[in-house]
């Protein structure tokens, strides 16, 4: 089984390739790796090996076969340019095998659990009355002794996600909603934040096809 997972820190889109008892491939963005090198590791039943590219340029390898399943977690894609998630999820189609999953997990915009009430009716409010796909970005800040650190990312609807997914040839298999604060699967939406689980469009397959006459 090959598994690309493109899992990173926040402020960084990760990527590692695990493969059991075959030549891994990994495409990953790190900034503690040089650019140009890679680091590998193996063991007796997989190799994992990590190249220094950005999440949204994974097509810029060549791969000899596609991933029996991608994940991207953590809200990594919200840590990708509002310009370059589309690219993302489209290079993950193309990446992903025709019977694969692509496991994709991320910050819930009208999550009450987390933001509580009135922030969280206030961005329906928002979302409503003036559209825009910078809604959802956040920035967090924290304060450690004389040093202030801060973040960006963007926090989603379900509406936002399955766009991207439709747009980029993946389809819908489930929908989880869990709670970050102890694992919990919830009933609502509202209760967490969101796991999907997509395979690769039909679409695609139809079209990369061989044709006969």
């Amino acid at each position: 089984m090959k598994i690309l997972g493109a899992n990173g820190e926040v402020g960084s889109e990760g990527a590692t390739f695990v493969s059991p008892g075959r030549e891994p491939w990994v495409a990953t963005e790190n900034n503690r790796v040089p650019e140009g090198r890679h680091t590998r590791a193996s063991g007796d039943s997989a190799h994992v090996e990590i190249w220094p590219i950005r999440a949204e340029d994974l097509t810029a390898k060549p791969l000899t076969e596609p991933f029996d399943v991608i994940t991207c977690l953590w809200n990594v894609l919200g840590h990708i340019s509002a310009e370059n998630r589309q690219r993302t999820l489209c290079a993950v189609a193309q990446l992903l095998c025709p019977n694969g999953k692509f496991f994709l997990d991320v910050n819930h915009r009208y999550n009450l659990q987390a933001y509580g009430v009135l922030p969280t009716c206030a961005r329906w409010i928002r979302d409503h009355l003036f559209r825009s796909e910078s809604n959802g970005d956040v920035v967090a800040k924290w304060n450690v002794d004389d040093l202030t650190i801060s973040t960006y990312g963007h926090v989603f609807t379900h509406p936002e996600i399955a766009r991207l997914a439709a747009a980029a040839g993946l389809e819908l298999e489930e929908r989880i909603v869990i709670d970050y604060g102890n694992g919990g699967i919830r009933q609502y939406a509202f209760q967490g934040n969101l796991l999907y689980v997509f395979r690769r469009s039909s679409r695609i397959d139809s079209s990369s096809a061989p044709q006969t006459s």
